[in-house]
């Protein structure tokens, strides 16, 4: 009688036991499927998040790329006086303009060619506090003339024009000796960054000051 009742609660145990085991691993299939599930749904915001991203990232640069065109046409901006890439400085000649008294004025290209024009014939330590705004070809105007100095003459306007001049964009420069005048003759081209359609040439003589 004891042992019998002994093994039914045995029994009971064990169903209990196995109950318990199956709750378990139910209640931890339930943990992976949330899981899962939150996985799943972070996985899809994500996706959502980088699609949002990129359409945004190509709108903006499709108006960039809009706005660019814009401010590069320069023959519509160039009469613009509202226009950010319009170069404007004063004449150096300080002739005065016809409807008032104010000295005339250079703008965009003719500005530019100016400022070219002037690096090109400045000697070091001609430009106060900044003796590093110079080319140094009057220096070699006094040198054999062979195609050697003209080569250096050629590297030292280049040098000048990159590190001064942002609103250019240099395509080359050439200096021909001129054997007969004893100086040379100086062809500079490039692009004006308001008008990178247009080839823009500069011609400048240099020979020794007497």
């Amino acid at each position: 009688m004891g042992s019998s009742a002994a093994a039914g609660l045995g029994q009971i145990g064990n169903i209990f036991a196995d109950n318990n085991a199956e709750s378990q691993a139910a209640s931890q299939a339930t943990q992976e499927a949330a899981a899962a599930a939150v996985a799943a749904a972070n996985a899809l915001n994500l996706s959502a998040a980088n699609n949002a991203a990129s359409e945004q990232a190509l709108a903006s640069t499709k108006s960039l790329t809009a706005a660019d065109r814009l401010l590069f046409d320069a023959q519509s901006q160039n009469n613009n006086g509202r226009s950010v890439r319009r170069y404007t400085d004063l004449d150096l000649f300080f002739s005065k303009k016809i409807y008032n008294s104010d000295v005339s004025e250079v703008v965009d290209i003719q500005a530019v060619k100016r400022s070219v024009r002037n690096l090109v014939l400045t000697n070091i330590y001609e430009k106060p506090f900044h003796p590093e705004i110079a080319s140094g070809v009057r220096g070699m105007l006094f040198e054999l003339m062979t195609p050697v100095t003209a080569v250096i003459i050629s590297r030292q306007i280049e040098d000048v024009i990159v590190n001064f001049e942002p609103r250019v964009k240099l395509v080359g420069v050439r200096a021909i000796p001129d054997l007969d005048r004893n100086a040379y003759e100086v062809s500079i081209e490039f692009y004006v960054v308001n008008t990178p359609t247009e080839l823009v040439e500069l011609t400048i003589f240099l020979e020794r000051l007497r």
